[in-house]
C-alpha cells in the first residue's frame, strides 16, 4: 500500500476517533496527549503544511463540536506542541528566528505583543487572545513551503470540518443547536450554546468548496465529488441553525467567486442552476423554516444588534480620555462597559468595536491591517486571486455582525491564513 494512502487510512481512523459522543467527561488525559501527538507527528516533516493543515481540521472540530473531544482547544497546550516541534527540528527548518519574529510575520507578532501590553496594564484577565495570535506566528515555520499541495491540505482540511460537524448536526439532532431557542423552544439546546459561530464554522468549509470547484481542472473526480459533498451537506446544516450571518457570508464567498473567478461560463453557470434545484428542494422541505420565523420576529435591531453597537460606543466616546481613544480600556472593561439589555457583560457583536473598545485605535489599526493583509498581498498573476477577495470579504462579513477574532476562535485565524497563502501560490501546477 502506498505510503499516500495510508496517510489517508490514518487520518480517517482520527476523524472517527475524534468524534467523541460523551458530553459529561473528558477522555482521559494521556489519551488526549497520544491524540494530539498523532496528529500532529506525520506533518512534521513535511514543508508544505501538512501539519498545520492536521492541526486546524482536528482542533476546529473539538472547538465547534458539543461534546467533550480527544483533541485540546486551549490553545497555550499548542504553543507548547509546536515549541516542541521547533526545538527538536531546529537545524531542518532553515531560518526559523525569522520566519517567526520578521517579515510577514511582524505584524501577528506586535499585535501579540500590543494585546498582552494591554491587557496586562488594564489588570484584564489575560484570555486566549494572545496564546491565538502567538499559535498564529508558531505556525509560519511549518509552512517554508507553499504551492497547490498546501492548497489541497488546508481545502481538505476546511471541508473535513464542514462534512463532520454537518454529519454531527443531522446524527445528533436532539442534542445539537439547532437555531436558537427563543425560536424554536421545542428544540433542546443541550450542547452548543450560539449557532451563529458554529454556523461560520460550517460556512467556511463550504466557501472552500466553492473555491475547489471554481478549479475543477485541477483535480481528480474524487475530490471534486467530496467539494459538491461538502457544500451540498452545509446548506440543509445552516439553514437548520438559521444563521443568517453565516449565510451571508457564505453567499457574499459564493457570488464573488462567481463573478472573480477565471472558470469558464459553462461551469459557472451549470454550478449555479445546480444550486438553485438544491435550495428549492430544501424550500419545499420546510429547511427555511426557522430562518423565516426568525426574519418575522426580528423587531429591525438585528437581534439586538443595533442596540448593543449604540450603547457600547456612545458610553465609550462619551467617557474615554484621550489615551482610552489610543489605546483601549482592556477586555474586562470593554465587555463590562454598561449594562445591555439587563446584563453586565454583552458581547460587542461586532469585532471591529470591539478591538476598538478593548484596544483603542492602535488595536483597531492593527486589527484591521491583520485581517486585509491578504487583499494587500494581491498581485496580478495569483491563481487564487478570487478566492482570496472572496474569504476577505467572508471574514469582513463575519466580523461585522459577530466577534470571532475577539473571542478568539483559532478556526477563523486559521482561514485568514489559509487565506494569506492563497496570495502565495505562484503556479497551480506547482
Amino acid at each position: 500500500m502506498k505510503p499516500r494512502t495510508l496517510l489517508i487510512y490514518y487520518f480517517l481512523l482520527l476523524v472517527l476517533m475524534v468524534s467523541w459522543t460523551n458530553t459529561v467527561m473528558a477522555p482521559p488525559l494521556p489519551v488526549r496527549v497520544a491524540f494530539l501527538f498523532a496528529v500532529l507527528y506525520p506533518g512534521l516533516n513535511d514543508v508544505r503544511g501538512l501539519l498545520v493543515a492536521a492541526l486546524t481540521c482536528f482542533w476546529s472540530i473539538a472547538s465547534f463540536g458539543y461534546t467533550y473531544s480527544y483533541m485540546p482547544t486551549m490553545p497555550h497546550i499548542y504553543v507548547i506542541a509546536m515549541t516542541l516541534g521547533l526545538w527538536i527540528f531546529w537545524d531542518r527548518h532553515k531560518e526559523i528566528t525569522s520566519r517567526l519574529l520578521g517579515g510577514e510575520n511582524s505584524l501577528v507578532f506586535f499585535f501579540l505583543i500590543y494585546v498582552w501590553l494591554c491587557d496586562a496594564y488594564t489588570e484584564s484577565t489575560l484570555g486566549w487572545t494572545p496564546y491565538t495570535l502567538l499559535t498564529m506566528t508558531m505556525i509560519v515555520p511549518f509552512v517554508p513551503v507553499v504551492n497547490r499541495r498546501t492548497v489541497t491540505y488546508f481545502s481538505l482540511a476546511f471541508m473535513t470540518i464542514t462534512a463532520v460537524l454537518s454529519c454531527y448536526l443531522f446524527a445528533t439532532r436532539n442534542i445539537y443547536a439547532f437555531g436558537a431557542s427563543e425560536y424554536t423552544p421545542e428544540l433542546n439546546r443541550i450542547g452548543w450554546s450560539d449557532q451563529n459561530y458554529l454556523g461560520l464554522g460550517v460556512a467556511m468549509g463550504a466557501s472552500v468548496a466553492i473555491t475547489c470547484l471554481m478549479h475543477a481542472k485541477l483535480y481528480r473526480w474524487y475530490f471534486i465529488a467530496y467539494s459538491i459533498f461538502a457544500f451540498g451537506v452545509s446548506l440543509p446544516v445552516l439553514l437548520l441553525l438559521g444563521s443568517r450571518t453565516a449565510l451571508m457570508c457564505l453567499v457574499g464567498s459564493v457570488v464573488i467567486q462567481l463573478m472573480f473567478s477565471s472558470a469558464k461560463k459553462k461551469w459557472k453557470a451549470l454550478l449555479v442552476m445546480a444550486g438553485i434545484g438544491f435550495v428549492i428542494y430544501l424550500y419545499t422541505n420546510e429547511y427555511f423554516d426557522l430562518l423565516e420565523r426568525r426574519a418575522e420576529m426580528d423587531d429591525g435591531t438585528g437581534s439586538n444588534r443595533l442596540l448593543i453597537w449604540d450603547k457600547k460606543y456612545t458610553t465609550f466616546i462619551h467617557n474615554a480620555s484621550f489615551g482610552d481613544m489610543l489605546f483601549g480600556i482592556g477586555k474586562d472593561r470593554g465587555v463590562g462597559i454598561t449594562p445591555i439589555l439587563g446584563m453586565n457583560n454583552v458581547g460587542f457583536h461586532n469585532d471591529f468595536l470591539a478591538f476598538f473598545v478593548s484596544y483603542g485605535i492602535v488595536g483597531l489599526a492593527f486589527f484591521t491591517a491583520m485581517l486585509l493583509r491578504p487583499l494587500m498581498r494581491l498581485k496580478k498573476g495569483i491563481p487564487y486571486r478570487s478566492a482570496v477577495i472572496a474569504n476577505s470579504a467572508f471574514l469582513v462579513l463575519g466580523c461585522l455582525t459577530l466577534e470571532p477574532f475577539f473571542m478568539d476562535l483559532y478556526p477563523l485565524y486559521a482561514f485568514l491564513f489559509y487565506t494569506l497563502l492563497l496570495t502565495k501560490v505562484k503556479e497551480e501546477d506547482g
